[in-house]
This record gives structure tokens, sequence and C-alpha cells, in this order.
């Protein structure tokens, strides 16, 4: 349709018209032109990003499983010193929560108990533990991961 036009232009010697349409037409490529360019970056950006996202994803993934073994260890590590200190379950629930940074009176709230029942256990723990209190208690532990 375009060339039809421009022929027929030139036939009638028309140049005025002739040199604004071929301006026009030469925009018009030229801007489909760089708008394809764009469109090209646009989609090698978005598969890049798409890319970086992936790895991402499965780097955090890793580090999720990283972090559950470790977990496991430390809860395994803790459950073995409970046993050998010989903790009933009740002092070795207070321990955890102990070790978690939780204060006597959030422990017996969350056990329905007094905040003396509480500190009894503490003592006790420590006492078997060998410890004098939840700063060494925390440090039996911690210790080793340092």
């Amino acid at each position: 349709m375009i060339t039809l036009d421009l022929f027929l232009d030139i036939k009638q010697k028309d140049s005025f018209e002739v040199l604004t349409e071929f301006i026009t037409y030469g925009l018009i490529v030229y801007i489909a032109y760089v708008g394809l360019s764009f469109y090209k970056l646009d989609k090698r950006a978005m598969e890049s990003a798409s890319q970086n996202i992936d790895a991402t994803k499965d780097k955090l993934d890793e580090a999720e499983q990283q972090k559950k073994r470790l977990q496991e260890g430390i809860n395994a590590n803790m459950q073995e010193a409970f046993a050998n200190w010989k903790l009933t379950p009740a002092e070795s629930a207070v321990s955890a929560l102990i070790l978690k940074g939780f204060s006597f009176s959030e422990i017996a709230d969350f056990r329905g108990t007094s905040e003396r029942t509480i500190r009894d256990q503490a003592a006790s723990i420590y006492r078997k533990a060998k410890v004098k209190n939840r700063i060494e208690l925390t440090a039996y532990f911690v210790e080793d991961l340092l």
C-alpha cells in the first residue's frame, strides 16, 4: 500500500509529497526498529532476572535445608545432654525454654504453673548440669558452635 502510494506520487511528480512520505515512512520504520530493539533488550533482561531469581531460590532452599539440619543437630545435642543430666521431661521442657531466652514468668505462663515452680525446676536443672545460671547453661551449648 505504502509502495503503491509512493509510486503514484512519484508518477505525478509531486516531489514535496514524496519527500514528506519518505521521511514519514522512514521515521515509522526507525521507530519500529527501535521498539523491536527495546523489546529484545527487555526480553533478555527479563530472562536474566528470571534466571537470577531461580538461582536465588535454589540458594535459599539450600540454606533452609542447612538451617534445618543444624537445628536438628542442636536439638539432638540438647536432648543428649538432658538425658545425660537425667532431667525429667518437665525439666527438659523448661531447659529448652530457658535456652530460647524466655523469662521465668513467661515459662510459667506457657506451662500453666507458678513462677516459683519454674524457679525450683531451673535450680534443679542448673544443679544437675553443674552450671550456676541460665548464662552458663546457654554457654554450655553455644560454646561448641563458635
